[in-house]
């Protein structure tokens, strides 16, 4: 038995920066990712506050200078976007 998908603030972040790198806009990643993740995906701030952070040439997927925004997923686990700009 596989074990459990869990979604993870890291594991999103990852696939926004893929999503940018693959050359998608914020509009169309924002998209995908309601596509597959369903209600469990970021809310749409979030992800636009992370295409502008990549779009100015910061790939570093720390928490720093995103929209803040607390989320469940999965199981109960939580997950906390913080500005710090």
């Amino acid at each position: 038995m596989a074990p459990e998908f869990i979604l993870s603030e890291s594991l999103i972040r990852n696939v926004i920066l893929f999503l940018f790198l693959s050359g998608q806009n914020a509009s169309q990643s924002f998209g995908r990712l309601k596509d597959v993740y369903k209600e469990e995906a970021p809310v749409r701030g979030i992800a636009y506050s992370w295409f502008s952070k990549f779009s100015s040439g910061d790939y570093n997927i720390e928490n720093k200078g995103v929209a803040s925004r607390s989320n469940s997923i999965g199981q109960g686990a939580r997950w906390s976007w913080i500005w710090t700009y």
